[in-house]
């Protein structure tokens, strides 16, 4: 799987310097956003901006620069569909066959191809929503603290990503409801002190809308 991921890795590096694609309007806009990092901006949450800034700082302001990210985070991703998939069918006598196809059919799938020579909020959103699935899948397996203190760490920095994360909180509030053996949590603290984290972590972003008039609500609500 690693060694499929770093090929992967390797051939859009290769492609993004080799075709010499420019930047496309949303890029650009990110791009635009990283030169004064903030807590939020007009249309999106701050963490696309972050990541350009950081990686423009180590390697430029040239495309590959802008891009550098996403070399990095769709692999990432795969890897967490993987350790989620063993997870889910632990015990499987096909469970490494299982994890090892889907995180290879993720990592080919066009939109990841797509998505990996871009750098989009897409990007950290998947990555953060699979991380949030391993661990509640963790967490109700153990029922650890640790676990569901993770889980809520990395909704989090999904909402920093893209508010589309917050759909994840209906549905895991619908899977506990429908499965008998985990309704139990719907008056364990648990799950509430993670969406505590997640909230937590994504106040400075609800902070800087109030400041702005809720720009990004406003307009995701138009979209």
């Amino acid at each position: 799987m690693l060694l499929i991921l770093l090929w992967l890795t390797a051939w859009r590096i290769a492609a993004v310097w080799h075709l010499d694609l420019e930047l496309y309007a949303d890029e650009a806009q990110y791009w635009s956003w990283s030169l004064a990092p903030a807590w939020g901006y007009y249309s999106k949450p701050p963490m696309v901006a972050w990541l350009i800034a950081l990686t423009t700082r180590l390697f430029g302001d040239a495309e590959l620069g802008v891009r550098a990210a996403t070399f990095l985070i769709w692999p990432l991703t795969s890897l967490a569909l993987y350790f989620l998939t063993r997870r889910l069918f632990a015990g499987e006598p096909w469970v490494e066959r299982a994890a090892f196809w889907s995180a290879a059919a993720f990592a080919c799938l066009p939109m990841t191809f797509l998505g990996g020579v871009l750098i989009t909020t897409d990007g950290p959103l998947l990555l953060f929503w699979t991380a949030t699935l391993y661990f509640l899948a963790v967490a109700l397996t153990h029922d650890r603290w640790r676990d569901w203190l993770l889980a809520g760490a990395a909704a989090g920095l999904g909402l920093m990503s893209k508010y589309s994360m917050v759909f994840l909180a209906p549905a895991f509030l619908v899977y506990l409801l429908i499965t008998p053996r985990h309704r139990h949590l719907l008056v364990s603290a648990k799950p509430y002190v993670a969406a505590g984290v997640a909230l937590a972590i994504f106040s400075p972003n609800l902070l800087w809308n109030a400041q702005h008039d809720f720009v990004s609500f406003r307009h995701t609500a138009e979209i």
